[in-house]
């Protein structure tokens, strides 16, 4: 093991200190000394996601006036650096509020229950903080579908918000508006995966009443499940959703 050629001139420093332990303005390069980031340019910027997180890698560069000690073999090479942060993905749309866990209807109340989720994210729950305009139109429908449409539902069971991969299978779009499910798209989509305790189904005459509800509804945008598919009460021609319902809701 040798000693750093450099001790002497930062004999004040230890070498589990990053940046001299300026972390807020400056980084490290090569492990050198601190670097005002004002001092350094940047390369280029990447930015990929997972499922739960945005990932920006940026690579930096020493302008030619950087200062500090250095040895003449140094001087001559630019030094570089790449800087990975990491950034959860949010759930929560700003100003948003709950599903509440009962709907009142005249024949009597409905218990809202939430599912586990799913494994792409982490099981991260659907009871998150949407459009508000969203939780008003869901109410509105499931009050509607046992008040007029005489449903007789005693509970539903949510499984996506702004939860889960609603876009392309092969990539996560969380952070874009290709899904009304997505914050950056508005967070006003709501799946529901059980009526009753069972699965929506083309036969089921509550799945029925429930879909016919929702329509009814002075926001619904998407109406997608096994007994109806429209987009703004007009048919649409989607695939899947055979044993779930997607409904979105517009503002009035």
């Amino acid at each position: 093991m040798n000693i750093d050629p450099l001790a002497e001139s930062f004999n004040y420093q230890s070498p589990y200190n990053f940046a001299e332990n300026r972390v807020i303005d400056g980084i490290e390069l090569e492990g050198l000394e601190h670097l005002d980031f004002r001092e350094a340019d940047k390369l280029n910027t990447k930015v990929t996601y997972s499922q739960t997180e945005r990932i920006t890698t940026t690579k930096y560069q020493v302008k030619e006036n950087r200062a500090g000690p250095m040895t003449e073999e140094q001087s001559r090479i630019p030094a570089s650096e790449t800087v990975v942060t990491t950034e959860a993905r949010g759930y929560n749309l700003e100003g948003g509020t709950k599903l509440p866990n009962e709907i009142v209807t005249d024949s009597g109340i409905v218990q809202v229950n939430f599912g586990e989720g799913f494994a792409s994210d982490n099981y991260q729950s659907p009871n998150n903080e949407i459009s508000q305009v969203a939780v008003e139109g869901y109410v509105d429908g499931v009050q509607i579908a046992n008040n007029e449409e005489l449903a007789d539902i005693s509970s539903v069971t949510i499984t996506a918000t702004t939860n889960g991969n609603h876009g392309s299978a092969s990539k996560a779009d969380w952070d874009s508006n290709v899904s009304n499910h997505y914050l950056p798209a508005g967070a006003s989509a709501i799946d529901t995966g059980l009526i009753n305790g069972k699965r929506p189904s083309s036969s089921n005459c509550q799945t029925q009443r429930f879909q016919a509800g929702m329509e009814k509804t002075s926001t619904i945008r998407e109406n997608y499940g096994p007994s109806i598919k429209n987009k703004n009460n007009k048919p649409k021609n989607v695939g899947s959703h055979k044993t779930w319902i997607h409904t979105s809701f517009r503002k009035k």
